[in-house]
Order: C-alpha cells, then structure tokens, then sequence
C-alpha cells in the first residue's frame, strides 16, 4: 500500500530509501530523492511534497491519527510547547498545550538548541505515537515522563523513572503492535 499522491511536510524529514531536499538558495521547492526502489512501495513514484505551515522552532514526533472520515496529524513544536493538530482542509490548530512541561517557571528546565543566529529553549512534548487502543502516547521531555492522553483529555504517566532514579528526558518512542513501547532517554 502506498501513501495518497501528496506528501504532507511539516520540517524536514528523512525517509528509508529516499530523502527528502530543502528549497535550495535559487528557489527550486521541496523534492523527493528517490535512494532505493524498494521506497516506491511505501510513497507512490507521483507523490508531491506539500508544506502545510511554517513559523515552528522545532517540530518532532508526527504520527497519523485514523479517526473520523480522513483522519489527521499531530505532530509536537517542542520550542512552543504544543501538540499541533492538521485536519485536511482546515487550519492547524493547537490540539495539547503544555505538552512537555506543565510547570510554570521554565527558566530552569528545557535545553537549547540554535537555529540560525537565535538560541531556542526546547521544552514541549517531542515524540508521539499511538496505543493498539488508539491512544496518543508522549514524551515529555521536561517533566521528564512518558504518558497517556486519555479520552477525557487527562493524562496517566506511564513512566517516570528506571531502577529509581528520574529519567533525563524522554525523547523519540515508538509503540508496538502488542503494546509494548520502546522509548529514547536523552
């Protein structure tokens, strides 16, 4: 099964078999480099590359949600704190505030990164991935916990420390068919 003709691109982003390239300094737009052939299986050979938005300092984590009639994306902007939400054909919207750090004083917490000339304080959610119940599992980096979106929108943490001690903090995931969720520790 291949994925519909239109790519969806919210950053850069690379793929097994392929990669994809930036606008480069003469304007030529987003493109496909084709690595393997074995990728055609995945992303049909006349997918095109469509940027939704732009404006985040650092977007991470994107997982297809397959509710409702075409289902939609959320993906984490770890600098902004905030799990965003696309829905094809609306406008995307913040779906989870404080998703990686629910205290109130941040001066404290959080680790820099640069992009360009400005120093960027990373502090939101950063991976995302979903339960065999549909569920939206998160990193969160600064609370330093893994934890679950339930339906009433409150969240269960699913862990927090390993042999007693506090993780750093929980970076990339990844769920398994079983359940089972495997899960990165900066």
């Amino acid at each position: 099964m291949t994925l519909p003709t239109r790519l969806l691109c919210l950053a850069l982003v690379g793929f097994a078999g392929a990669s994809l390239l930036a606008q480069s300094p003469g304007g030529t737009p987003f493109r496909i480099e084709r690595l393997d052939p074995a990728f055609d299986a995945i992303v049909a050979p006349d997918a095109k590359l469509e940027e939704l938005a732009t404006g985040f300092a650092l977007t991470e984590g994107p997982v297809w949600v397959g509710e409702g009639q075409q289902g939609y994306l959320l993906f984490s902007d770890n600098a902004g704190n905030v799990i965003y939400k696309y829905e094809p054909g609306k406008p995307i919207a913040a779906f989870l505030e404080k998703s990686g750090f629910t205290g109130t004083d941040n001066t404290k917490v959080g680790a820099q990164t640069v992009m360009g000339r400005v120093g960027i304080l990373l502090i939101g959610s950063n991976g995302l991935a979903l339960d065999p119940q549909g569920r939206l599992v998160v990193t969160a980096m600064n609370d330093r916990t893994v934890y679950r979106l339930e339906q009433d929108g409150s969240r269960t943490v699913l862990a927090d420390r390993f042999d007693g001690k506090r993780f750093n903090g929980p970076n990339d995931i990844v769920i398994k068919s079983n359940g089972a969720i495997y899960f990165t520790d900066s």
